[in-house]
């Protein structure tokens, strides 16, 4: 079925909540859309926005909420379902909800059917967002970057006490949220599972901050802790070199051109060794 048919309509854009949209767990109140190969859009799902489209002659009514019990996470309402189920996914909303009406299973795709990919929807949206939050790719691994700074400090690698990142991978076998952050005094990185911290590192640049997450795992496994991991650094310099380009508050429209220098086996070693498996205090 054509998105044109489903006839949607935005009933409110809903809010854009600094708690949530610029936090730990920003990465899940952002949807990135790609318009082209080269071209992204960074969209925000706010709270209270109301979409209505239409779906086998009936019409559906998606609501984006602050869940009580998982303030971290949007919920999404169908407000055809008169029992208002607060599903984790739009999909997930959108799909089960019309199983109940007709008792039929179907799979749309409930960002496709909400109109996130939408140019007039998905500009509405955008409207007052003053920083945009984009992703970048640094040694395979994909970063979010939800908050810039800049400074003259060259070991901060010219950034400001409020840049916070993060990025997705296994740590002690259990996926997890790593959040690196540059505080007044230190540089920070958190390690979570769910919504829980389940440990914090700190150090007095990104480097050293890395290297205190990887000192005590690289000495149980033997490895050489005298090689410098750049991820952190590079990390960075990656981030302040796409918003120079496009700009504090852009959004994502094209990829970063990001030269990155390939890291020893070794270096490879080290940071699969620490998020494997993680280690005890």
């Amino acid at each position: 079925m054509s998105t044109d048919k489903y006839k949607r309509q935005l009933l409110a854009t809903g809010d854009i909540i600094e708690t949530l949209h610029y936090s730990v767990f920003a990465i899940n109140w952002w949807i990135f859309i790609k318009k082209t190969p080269e071209k992204y859009s960074c969209i925000p799902i706010c709270v209270n926005m109301r979409i209505k489209f239409e779906l086998n002659k009936t019409e559906f009514i998606i609501r984006i909420i602050k869940q009580s019990n998982n303030i971290y996470q949007p919920g999404y309402i169908c407000e055809t379902d008169q029992a208002a189920m607060v599903y984790s996914t739009p999909t997930a909303a959108i799909n089960e909800t019309y199983k109940k009406l007709f008792n039929v299973q179907t799979r749309y795709s409930g960002p496709l059917v909400m109109g996130f990919d939408d140019e007039k929807i998905s500009e509405e949206l955008q409207v007052g967002v003053l920083f945009f939050p984009f992703k970048i790719s640094v040694h395979n691994i994909t970063v979010f970057i939800f908050a810039l700074g800049s400074s003259i400090l060259e070991e901060l690698n010219f950034t400001d006490p409020g840049y916070q990142s993060s990025f997705s991978h296994k740590f002690r076998g259990k996926q997890s949220l790593i959040v690196q952050s540059i505080l007044k005094d230190k540089c920070q990185k958190d390690i979570y599972q769910q919504a829980e911290k389940i440990q914090t590192y700190s150090g007095i640049s990104p480097k050293d901050a890395f290297e205190q997450c990887l000192k005590r795992k690289i000495s149980v496994a033997g490895l050489s802790g005298k090689t410098n991991n750049q991820i952190s650094n590079d990390l960075i310099s990656a981030a302040k070199k796409y918003a120079h380009t496009n700009g504090p508050g852009c959004v994502v429209m094209t990829k970063p051109i990001i030269t990155k220098s390939r890291v020893s086996e070794i270096q490879d070693q080290e940071f699969e060794a620490f998020f494997a498996s993680g280690f005890k205090n």
